[in-house]
């Protein structure tokens, strides 16, 4: 548990990296692929926002309850950064 808190920022800088890297890549290829405004959205949220529920889940269940934290973290952020960009 002190190496989580130990690499909190890290963790956090990883978490919203990852959200941020989902939500451009599912921007840029619905636009490639779509030409709708809203079918371009409702894409680049469905990739941006990954199922953070699952990865808790997961982690606790087969790695440790220290492993959900960036899950737990992700689904706090992705809810502040779907926020923001809707």
């Amino acid at each position: 548990m002190d190496t989580m808190f130990n690499y909190g920022y890290l963790t956090l800088f990883a978490v919203m990296l990852h959200n941020l890297i989902g939500l451009v890549f599912g921007y840029f290829s619905a636009k490639i692929i779509f030409s709708q405004k809203d079918k371009i959205r409702a894409t680049t949220f469905e990739v941006g926002v990954e199922n953070s529920g699952l990865a808790v889940t997961i982690a606790f269940k087969y790695i440790s309850p220290e492993a959900a934290i960036p899950g737990a973290i992700f689904s706090v952020w992705h809810n502040i950064s779907g926020a923001i960009l809707a």
